[in-house]
């Protein structure tokens, strides 16, 4: 009797155990499907958000194809946007469009040397397909997967583009090689670098803000000409007379203590939150120094500036200037304040620069009231640290996190293929060529329609479909491709 009871407690412990496992289970995997329904939400708000700042920078730009209206339209397009599975547009291609996208996204250094051929034959292509690889083949870098691809894509442009130039500098400040183009949507797309630009200039921008009465020049030869005229004999007197020039002076002296002090705000929140700099700007701004002197064809004090542009001038201080962009601030910022933030941004590239270069003799005056090298020494803490470490070993891995999705409209991705086609044909590279045409000569050949084969501007009229179950106006699709563990399964694309 007792052996039993026993084996029915038994038995009825083995029930509740196997219960509670089934519901461990059960939860487990409804944890999962959330985590993949919130990513794939995530992708595709990063997709919008990514044609929406296209669209803004090309209606800044005053784009040939971008006026008040045109842009408007699009963004409507695009927050409307209908995502469908990729089978459904692609057919029977649908795999080999996938398998193209997996070996494309995982060669970096493939696309960089096509990136780089790309600009020998056609300069003009290169925003839209930079745009192209930066929002579809590496999603944004939302993933730290992608981060690292990008990473190594930047390295190997600075060795095929910046290291061999005659004039460096120039190239990266002209701002059109592809090095250029790829590492200012890796800035506005990289998570941590918008955690330090809010963290280190929120602060003194309100304070900025606060305090927009009165144009603060740098040039003292401006200083009165902001004045009515006048207002300008109100505050200085009769031009050519000693009290006039006495008054300028006087003027003078406020505006720089003015800016001095806003300037000294700016320096020590940003040495202040030097510690949640990304580290992947950091690598970069090392291996930079490290590429392009090995190359031996510029002067120290050169590279020296280089970084010292990649970091102040292509990062820092244009969100400084565009505060609402970054997110830093969503406050209305009038005129008088704009100017006063681009003269704050203009003083820091300054001071960035005056390890290397001159400072211009009249205007001492403001820059001799800061401490000596008070900003070429954070440049100095960035740049320290080995120019050997892997991208991988900076970026915080979630191994059980991988790319879902590759979003894309069907233009872009003919435009993607017909541009690889381009550049196989120009190559001179055996290898390279070799190993390119294995990718893309198993892809249909398809034309691009309209004279939106890049697609930078107008989406309607870029082979957009809308969702046959319902009546909404044609959307921009994508292409959402599943990248496992060797082989790539495209389930979504949106088109």
């Amino acid at each position: 009797m007792s052996s039993r009871m026993d084996l029915m407690d038994l038995a009825r412990h083995l029930r509740q155990e196997s219960l509670f496992v089934q519901s461990e289970k059960q939860n487990l995997q409804s944890l999962n499907e959330k985590v993949m329904k919130a990513a794939e939400n995530l992708y595709h708000l990063s997709w919008i958000a990514r044609q929406q700042r296209q669209t803004l920078d090309n209606l800044l730009l005053s784009h040939a194809d971008s006026n008040i209206a045109s842009c408007y339209h699009r963004s409507n397009v695009v927050e409307t946007a209908n995502f469908i599975d990729s089978y459904k547009q692609l057919g029977i291609n649908d795999s080999n469009y996938s398998e193209f996208l997996q070996q494309l996204r995982e060669n970096p250094k493939l696309l960089a040397s096509c990136l780089n051929y790309g600009e020998k034959i056609d300069l003009n292509t290169m925003h839209g397909i930079v745009n192209i690889i930066m929002a579809a083949i590496y999603g944004n870098c939302i993933l730290p997967e992608d981060e690292v691809h990008a990473l190594i894509l930047l390295k190997e442009l600075m060795s095929l583009q910046l290291a061999l130039s005659e004039n460096p500098r120039r190239l990266l400040r002209h701002g059109s090689c592809a090095f250029s183009r790829v590492y200012k949507i890796f800035n506005e797309c990289l998570f941590s670098a918008k955690i330090f630009l809010t963290a280190a200039l929120h602060e003194p921008i309100m304070h900025l803000l606060m305090a927009d009465d009165l144009f603060l020049d740098i040039d003292p030869s401006k200083a009165a000409v902001r004045f009515h005229p006048q207002e300008r004999l109100r505050h200085f007197g009769k031009e050519g007379t000693p009290e006039y020039a006495a008054s300028l002076q006087q003027y003078r002296n406020w505006t720089i203590k003015k800016l001095v002090n806003i300037t000294n705000r700016f320096i020590e929140e940003i040495r202040n939150n030097l510690y949640c700099f990304p580290q992947s700007l950091s690598w970069l701004a090392r291996q930079m120094y490290n590429i392009v002197m090995k190359a031996k064809r510029v002067e120290v004090r050169e590279v020296g500036a280089m970084c010292a542009d990649l970091v102040f001038a292509f990062f820092i201080c244009p969100a400084i200037v565009d505060p609402e962009s970054y997110g830093i601030t969503d406050i209305p910022i009038s005129y008088i304040a704009r100017f006063n933030l681009m003269q704050v941004a203009q003083i820091l590239q300054v001071l960035a620069m005056s390890k290397w270069e001159e400072i211009d003799p009249k205007l001492m005056d403001l820059y001799g009231k800061f401490e000596k090298d008070c900003m070429s020494s954070l440049l100095d803490l960035i740049l320290e640290g080995s120019t050997s470490d892997s991208p991988a070993d900076l970026v915080n891995q979630f191994q059980d996190l991988n790319r879902s999705a590759v979003l894309i409209t069907e233009t872009e991705l003919h435009s993607l293929v017909s541009f690889l086609r381009s550049v196989e044909t120009e190559m001179s590279d055996p290898v390279l060529k070799k190993t390119l045409y294995a990718m893309i000569n198993h892809l249909p050949v398809s034309q691009v329609n309209g004279s939106s084969s890049i697609p930078n501007g107008n989406l309607v009229n870029s082979g957009i479909v809308a969702n046959s179950t319902d009546n909404q106006p044609m959307t921009p699709s994508t292409k959402r491709s599943f990248l496992g563990k060797g082989v790539l399964m495209c389930k979504h694309i949106f088109f």
